[in-house]
């Protein structure tokens, strides 16, 4: 961990930049170091963020031999002989790790070698108006203050109450992917929860040869999914052996037998079951750093659920204060917490180092793609059938198979195999404009990316989000300064739309940042 060099508990520093999180808030540090400005980076676990240490990028790094394999049985069928291949577990650990570890490094360097740049690894909370204390790793305590404070501190999983459950224990991923990481793969597996994190591990598991069970409360598996896309998966699921049960509450955990017995109740007719496995990994959705972080205190509000409130232009309550990425409770996705911090970068610094007068960047979430890398592969943006409906839009659905087309075919799918999947569109009727696609089936995060763009191009609507929450970027944005338009034909297409992480895509979605680069050079000259 960084040593906080240069730090005393005697001084209070000011900075005109502080970012709480050292994930996609790295992005504003970015923009505000490109400005001239002075920042300090706080940071109270790894360097890096969720998605580099227990988030995206380790699991898809997991995730890709399991989905090889799965694709190696369609070999067969397309005139490939040989056996198949065998996992090498210490290998695929071994690359996730030196990625982890490599690119943690890495932001610790990158960001530690700027002097204008002041790394502080502790644990930050609000003591007043842009006012913070720290509590640095030897206890000891350092008092900043800011003209302008990025909260984008994230979250951590939520564990559910369940009786037993401390005395037997259950792994996180913050577990999972640090002190509690398998050096030998489990013979079975329990999920707590048939989301989209559940999805992916059992997946993995399943894939690897583990025996998996998923105890999801929730009346369909991947839910916040289209109904469809939920039914697919959940066959898919069934014939690949992975033990699914929905609509239950689970109750109590025990050891019997040397293994862990999760207990659950059926939510519709109180019948009680059990499963047994080695361990029990627990994928509930995520709580808010927000108890840590008092931001009350600065006059920020939290909503209901203790998420930070925002507006579109990521303003809190309190003016200078802004909230990016899983804080904000604004969907828990890195691409969106970039794409957060991207406006916000703009808005405050990149702009004015460009030519000419820029106009503000809004942020909007109806067409947030996202991707659920599990088997089937999930991609998805826009609204569901039912909520499209739930809306009283009048719409056309479409509903295409893989095993329609030839390169479907060349892969080894067809309508006869539990590999094919769909496509699902959903369009208004009179306007024709797409509302809703949502993918299920081998590389749906590449192929729902191309409807992401195109959806966010075009004529950009304004809607207002928390509307008493205005200070000067919202007033102005408000008035008419902003992006009303975003024409496809030219790099903002892409630059100013949401790209999935972390899926191939990105290639494309990222090769406009050399662009901005030069340009900002080029008006300096």
């Amino acid at each position: 961990m960084t040593k906080n060099l240069n730090i005393s508990s005697d001084e209070k520093q000011h900075y005109d930049l502080i970012v709480i999180g050292s994930g996609a808030g790295n992005i504003v540090v970015d923009g505000a170091l490109q400005a001239g400005k002075t920042v300090a980076l706080i940071e109270k676990g790894y360097w890096g963020g969720t998605c580099l240490n227990r988030g995206c990028i380790p699991t898809k790094i997991l995730l890709t031999p399991a989905d090889r394999l799965r694709e190696w049985k369609l070999n067969k069928s397309i005139g490939l002989e040989g056996n198949a291949p065998s996992l090498n577990w210490p290998v695929v650990a071994e690359r996730m790790k030196q990625m982890v570890l490599g690119n943690r490094s890495g932001v610790e360097t990158y960001y530690g070698s700027n002097e204008n740049c002041r790394l502080i690894h502790g644990t930050a909370e609000f003591t007043g108006e842009k006012a913070l204390a720290v509590t640095l790793d030897d206890g000891s305590v350092v008092r900043l203050t800011a003209d302008t404070i990025v909260i984008a501190a994230g979250g951590r999983s939520k564990v559910p109450p369940i009786e037993g459950l401390d005395e037997v224990g259950a792994l996180t991923t913050e577990r999972f992917f640090d002190d509690k990481f398998p050096e030998q793969l489990y013979d079975s597996v329990t999920l707590i929860g048939g989301a989209d994190i559940g999805a992916e591990f059992a997946h993995m598991f399943a894939s690897y040869g583990c025996k998996v069970n998923v105890v999801q409360h929730n009346v369909r598996l991947v839910p916040k999914q289209d109904e469809d896309v939920s039914a697919k998966v959940l066959a898919q699921f069934r014939a690949d052996g992975i033990n699914v049960v929905l609509n239950k509450d689970t109750t109590r955990v025990e050891i019997v037998d040397g293994k862990k017995r999760l207990h659950f109740k059926d939510r519709a007719t109180g019948e009680t079951a059990f499963v047994d496995s080695d361990e029990l990994i627990i994928s509930a959705g995520i709580a808010p750093y927000t108890d840590l972080l008092k931001p009350e205190k600065a006059g920020v509000e939290l909503d209901r659920r203790g998420w930070v409130r925002t507006n579109e232009y990521l303003e809190t309550t309190a003016p200078d204060i802004y909230a990016i990425g899983d804080i904000n409770g604004q969907l828990q996705l890195r691409h969106k917490a970039n794409y957060e911090a991207e406006i916000l970068s703009w808005n405050l610094y990149t702009r004015h180092l460009m030519p000419g007068k820029r106009a503000l960047r809004v942020a909007r979430y109806d067409v947030v793609p996202s991707a659920t890398f599990t088997h089937p592969q999930v991609g998805r943006v826009g609204m569901t059938e039912a909520q499209a409906r739930a809306a009283g839009l009048d719409i056309y659905i479409s509903k295409f198979a893989y095993s329609e087309v030839v390169k479907a075919y060349a892969m080894g799918i067809d309508s006869d195999t539990t590999e094919d999947g769909f496509v699902k569109l959903i369009v208004e009727k009179g306007s024709d404009h797409m509302l809703g696609m949502h993918i299920v089936g081998p590389e749906a995060s590449i192929l729902v990316q191309g409807a992401a763009w195109l959806m966010n191009a075009g004529k950009q609507p304004h809607a207002i989000l928390n509307a008493d929450i205005e200070h000067g970027l919202a007033a102005s944005g408000r008035a008419g300064n902003y992006e009303d338009y975003i024409d496809p034909r030219t790099r903002e297409g892409i630059a100013h739309a949401m790209t999935i992480h972390p899926a191939l895509t990105e290639v494309v979605g990222w090769s406009h940042n050399p662009i901005t680069g030069q340009i900002i050079q080029d008006n300096k000259v």
